[in-house]
């Protein structure tokens, strides 16, 4: 919902080396992170288009060829400045705060199971209608132009859930626990809603419980220290089975962030 307003803010900028627009046009063009409109379909404030910018932050990471990782990073300061903020699932979010009622036994020992979903702000296409409201402020190269808009100024647009919106992290939030909650309706046990740790509900007061933040899944059990190295290094049933939920969905795990380990 857009707020009503008189002036529009400052374009932010394009973070890009002018030799390397090409490039980062082509990559996010044929992934799917953006699309293309020309000028005069992107939403207008008076005369002038609502335009956003970009730019990343480096994640410290290398590839196998030695080209450093970045995370893309759509700073949409000016539309965020025309909307209205969604509380959505932002509520939900946990807290470390939530585990103090987490109390064990003397013969029992806390096991952990956690999962993360690769890149996962840029893996939800927001509807067409919002696409207009998403343009960048720098002009496309002629030759990523559309046949139907040659000769006319056009921007890329984001087509994905931006990280930088104001309104990403409520929905992504509400995204991620769907899912988990799909995964329960197909998981062999009795853990339901209530076993979720969430800031704006009491603690849960079960042996299991898991949380969900953004991008990132937690499960806490109780289990008997007599029988941990049984199951030490082992997926419980709950991650079998959202893991076959990401599989169903497409969403990528990231394999360097799923783990299994006990902590006391």
């Amino acid at each position: 919902t857009l707020f009503p307003y008189t002036t529009l803010f400052r374009s932010p900028r394009i973070m890009v080396a002018d030799a390397d627009w090409c490039g980062v046009v082509q990559g996010l063009l044929s992934t799917g992170i953006c699309g293309v409109y020309p000028r005069h379909l992107l939403h207008h404030v008076d005369d002038r288009p609502l335009l956003n910018g970009l730019f990343a932050v480096s994640k410290n990471e290398f590839s196998d060829a030695g080209i450093e990782l970045h995370r893309l990073i759509m700073n949409m300061v000016p539309l965020n400045k025309l909307c209205r903020s969604i509380q959505g699932d932002v509520g939900t979010l946990p807290t470390l705060a939530g585990l103090s009622a987490f109390y064990l036994e003397e013969n029992e020992i806390a096991v952990m199971n956690s999962e993360d979903i690769k890149c996962f702000y840029y893996l939800f296409r927001v509807p067409d209608s919002w696409m207009k409201f998403m343009g960048f402020a720098r002009e496309i190269p002629t030759e990523f132009v559309p046949a139907q808009w040659k000769g006319e100024p056009c921007h890329l647009v984001a087509q994905v859930l931006p990280m930088g919106f104001i309104n990403s992290v409520g929905l992504a939030q509400h995204i991620h626990r769907n899912v988990v909650r799909w995964s329960l309706a197909n998981c062999e046990t009795d853990l339901g809603g209530e076993a979720e740790l969430r800031r704006d509900r009491p603690a849960p007061m079960g042996k299991d419980l898991y949380r969900v933040y953004l991008d990132n899944w937690d499960e806490v059990r109780k289990v008997d220290k007599r029988f941990v190295e049984e199951i030490e290094g082992k997926p419980s049933l709950h991650q079998l089975a959202l893991r076959q939920q990401y599989s169903l969905l497409e969403l990528p795990r990231h394999p360097k962030k799923s783990d299994r380990k006990s902590v006391v």
